[in-house]
């Protein structure tokens, strides 16, 4: 860390508690229902913790009692300390040692009621540990549902007002909620008592546990139990433990080795006093200047450690919408040219057709364009005629044409489909399997974060889909219909138009007669059809007639279009590959990733706003400034937080 007087572009410690506010709001959205796995859940609640437990408390304004933990393996003798500070037996100490369970705390009763009345600056849910019903010493035997609930005995005389003190279980327990005490302890705290004996000051859990939480700089004291009376021994053995830490303690005390204390003997008493300096003791250290410093040491350590985390999950997101769109990608690589040879093979004629009288309506004689209009009049009449004898209405024909039309397009992708879905999906699993780049993820983020077994999880769920797909066979039009069809073939008769009209404008001549006669026939023939269809049929079979003419007037059509010029259906084919291409691809990977496609498609999108948002914050956060040393006023220095 680097100390410097802060910088016009810094921002001040006053702008904290509202940076951290949004802080926490952005963290608190970054989780959602595409997780991959539960590292980003594990770093988004370890950020949420820190912001809501201690930094938000910290920086409200009015948190300036010094909150002291006391941690150490088993049978360090933290209990005895704790009740030799406070000045009576609030958590059990036995020889064995492990007695106590969950957190006990003593403060005065002025900063019990101040921390009763605001919970938010408690940083703990409390319990009056004077209110338990079996009694403090048994209350604090039994483990907490929330390992940071706190039993506090408001104590008179205690800390002078400023001080919390608190116990923690052993944090190389066998039990894991004891273990989970002590880190919801860490993670507040502004000063941690680290006591050890000269059995287990080099212990490597010792060091494996402290080693997080004193990263940043987080103020720690050395209480060394048990201690020899040669003081340059307790020297050598603190410093080899600062040197595994890589973090000095801020002052180191000793306490001899005491047989009766070893026993447990009933009223023994532990009063630690500095090394170097005996007429220090411990009690009096803790109540004394301090505690400014050490506050805002601990305020800025908890800084770095939220700007650690947070470029963590920024970095987690990243990893995780790169996932996504890695497989994503995979998927729509050889689904592009699958669908492009499709939607080529299976391009439908009727906007086509469509087109070619938009076109020779446009550009005929008023005379004409009026009696191709009443033509096309009388055609509805008769339609309409048809639907009434069928018994139905105008808006339910239209709405089943749009459904024929849909369906008639899908229904022949699907057959050109067919063949060439087996081989679409063997591509996939092939270029989707284990060995596949994207899956290989950096190491993981901390013992037990469950990075890979995520990752494992994932990868599993893609090939279940992919043995599902290949299972189902050949792909049906339902499977490959889309909500858009009927906006695509609207757009696709307008490039047909625009080509048309392109085509006529040239100088094929006698071509755009031909044509315009050939759309008159058009016109007329569902009418000769549907006239002779009445004579006969007594007017039942109308529409049965229309259809038919319909696809007389399609296959006339196709007649016409040769006097266009193979470069017009060339360009037609191509235009509809590509309208339609897009979205046969997307029904493609759908089929073949049928459960994890969209939730990789929502990660893809939403991920990388998700960073994007998250680092923005981060330059904010390293533009933070606090003070520091406990100076105040305009000079006072101030602590860049480093965003490691």
């Amino acid at each position: 860390m680097s100390t410097h007087a802060p910088q016009s572009s810094s921002r001040s410690a006053a702008d904290a508690p509202r940076l951290f506010r949004r802080l926490a709001a952005a963290i608190e959205g970054s989780g959602d229902a595409t997780e991959f796995g539960p590292t980003a859940s594990a770093l988004q609640a370890r950020l949420l913790e820190r912001l809501q437990r201690d930094l938000l408390p910290r920086t409200a304004g009015s948190h300036e009692h010094l909150v002291v933990g006391i941690v150490g393996p088993n049978n360090a003798g933290k209990s005895l300390l704790f009740n030799s500070l406070v000045g009576r037996p609030l958590s059990p100490s036995e020889p064995q040692g492990g007695a106590t369970r969950r957190l006990v705390g003593a403060a005065h009763p002025e900063l019990f009621a101040a921390l009763a009345a605001e919970p938010s600056l408690a940083q703990f849910p409390l319990t009056c540990l004077h209110e338990t019903p079996d009694g403090p010493l048994e209350a604090a035997r039994q483990n907490a549902e929330d390992p940071a609930e706190l039993l506090l005995a408001p104590i008179d005389g205690f800390g002078g007002g400023g001080l919390l003190l608190i116990d923690a279980p052993d944090f190389d327990s066998i039990l894991a909620a004891n273990r989970a005490a002590s880190e919801s302890l860490l993670k507040v705290v502004d000063l941690a008592l680290v006591v050890v004996t000269r059995h287990t000051y080099h212990n490597e859990l010792v060091v494996r546990f402290l080693e997080g939480w004193l990263r940043h700089g987080r103020p720690w004291a050395l209480v060394y139990n048990e201690a020899y009376e040669d003081e340059s021994i307790t020297r050598g053995h603190a410093e080899q433990l600062a040197a595994k830490l890589g973090s000095e303690p801020v002052a180191v005390f000793q306490a001899p080795f005491d047989i009766e204390l070893q026993r447990g003997t009933a009223g023994a008493h532990l009063a630690p006093t500095m090394l170097g300096d005996a007429s220090i003791d411990l009690s009096t250290w803790l109540t004394g200047a301090e505690g400014r410093r050490l506050k805002r040491r601990a305020l800025s350590a908890s800084t770095a450690q939220l700007a650690g985390d947070l470029a963590a999950l920024r970095q987690e997101l990243e990893r995780e919408a790169a996932l996504a769109a890695a497989i994503l990608d995979t998927a729509r690589g050889p689904a592009r040219l699958v669908a492009a040879s499709v939607a080529s093979r299976a391009m439908p004629p009727g906007p086509f057709l469509e087109a070619f009288r938009a076109v020779a309506d446009r550009r005929i004689a008023p005379w004409r364009r009026a009696m191709r209009t009443g033509t096309r009049k009388l055609r509805r009449s008769l339609e309409g005629l048809a639907s009434l004898a069928t018994g139905t209405s105008p808006a339910t024909k239209n709405r089943k044409d749009r459904a024929h039309r849909e369906l008639s397009v899908a229904a022949l992708e699907a057959h050109h489909l067919a063949p060439e879905l087996g081989p679409y999906l063997e591509e996939l699993t092939a270029a989707l399997g284990a060995d596949a780049p994207f899956w290989r993820r950096p190491p993981a983020l901390g013992p037990g974060d469950g990075s890979e077994a995520g990752v494992a999880t994932l990868q599993a769920s893609v090939s279940a889909d992919l043995a599902r797909a290949a299972s189902v066979g050949a792909p049906t039009a339902a499977d490959l219909a889309d909500a858009g069809d009927e906006r695509i073939l609207a757009s696709f008769e307008e490039v047909c138009e625009q080509l048309i009209e392109a085509e006529l404008d040239g100088n094929r001549k006698g071509g755009e007669a031909l044509v315009q006669f050939g759309v008159d026939l058009l016109h007329a023939a569902p009418i000769a059809a549907g006239i002779g269809t009445a004579i006969a049929t007594g007017g039942l079979g109308m529409d049965v007639a229309s259809v038919a003419a319909g696809g007389l007037g399609v296959a006339m059509a196709d007649r016409f279009t040769k006097f266009l010029g193979a470069g017009v259906a060339r360009e037609a084919r191509r235009s509809w590959r590509d309208l339609r291409g897009q979205v046969l691809c997307a029904s493609l990977v759908r089929l073949a990733l049928a459960t994890t496609a969209g939730p990789l498609a929502a990660a893809s999108a939403t991920r990388g706003e998700r960073a994007a948002e998250l680092a923005g914050l981060e330059a904010e956060l390293a533009k933070l400034t606090l003070p520091v040393n406990g100076s105040s006023g305009d000079h006072e220095q101030a602590e860049r937080i480093d965003n490691p």
